[in-house]
């Protein structure tokens, strides 16, 4: 079969109608990233200024605070901070507010939930025998107790403190110490004795018991207001050196 003259179709490249041209990409300057970078650090260069800023001004008012405290305040003033915090020592210390005065004038009044201000409790034993003779018959009966004795400061009598400027010094006022009390823990009667005719009775036996507490308080009291006035002392001399203050003692009643 004979076919006719056909055009020859040469292929070549073929082009749409919607052809994209090749667009160049967009260089980022070398430089680009510097730039973002350069507000993150001010901010950062100005948070810390503002910190330094501000420790710096905090640091300005404590020392500030501290000059004024030291050196800048009057003696009278320091003299009146110092009788209070001793008085608020005192206090939590001893369960008492003496009177307190500055340069002589009343700061404080006293306050005394109780009268007296134990400083030494101790614990003893003692023995006490009983003898009684009537016409030629004796009795006897020995007893032996425990006994808690509390030694320290009457506080019915005055006591105050006294704080002076110049020189900042603290003096102490108190009674002389004493015995405050003597409590029988337990007794036991170790050996008892009738006479004949001279039987032992309950009026007996409450004499031994006074003379057994007499004993305890003699012989247990023995050193104790020595050592009441020493524990006194003690805390009231750490509480003046902690204000570096100077302390003087006084002691202006008999013991009773």
């Amino acid at each position: 079969m004979t076919f006719g003259n056909q055009t020859g179709v040469s292929a070549g490249p073929i082009e749409h109608a919607g052809t994209s041209e090749n667009v160049p990409a967009k260089m980022t300057p070398a430089g680009g990233n510097e730039g973002r970078g350069r507000p993150e650090r001010s901010r950062y260069s100005l948070a810390v200024a503002i910190l330094a800023f501000g420790v710096v001004i905090v640091a300005i008012m404590l020392t500030g605070t501290y000059v004024y405290h030291r050196l800048l305040r009057t003696p009278q003033e320091v003299a009146t901070d110092v009788a209070h915090q001793i008085a608020s020592g005192i206090k939590e210390m001893f369960n008492m507010t003496p009177r307190v005065t500055v340069n002589e004038v009343v700061v404080i009044h006293e306050s005394y939930p109780s009268f007296e201000l134990a400083t030494v409790t101790r614990e003893t034993t003692a023995t006490y025998e009983y003898r009684n003779q009537w016409l030629g018959s004796q009795k006897s009966i020995t007893i032996k107790g425990r006994f808690r004795i509390k030694a320290g400061f009457d506080l019915s009598q005055p006591s105050a403190l006294d704080v002076q400027s110049k020189p900042l010094k603290i003096i102490a006022r108190f009674p002389q110490p004493k015995i405050l009390s003597v409590e029988m823990l337990s007794h036991e009667i170790e050996k008892s004795e009738n006479g004949y005719w001279n039987r032992l009775n309950l009026e007996d036996q409450k004499a031994a018991l006074d003379e057994l507490l007499r004993t305890a308080k003699v012989e247990g009291g023995t050193g104790i207001h020595a050592e009441a006035k020493k524990n006194l002392e003690d805390k009231l001399r750490n509480l003046a050196e902690q204000k570096k203050a100077g302390i003087q003692l006084e002691y202006g009643f008999a013991p009773k």
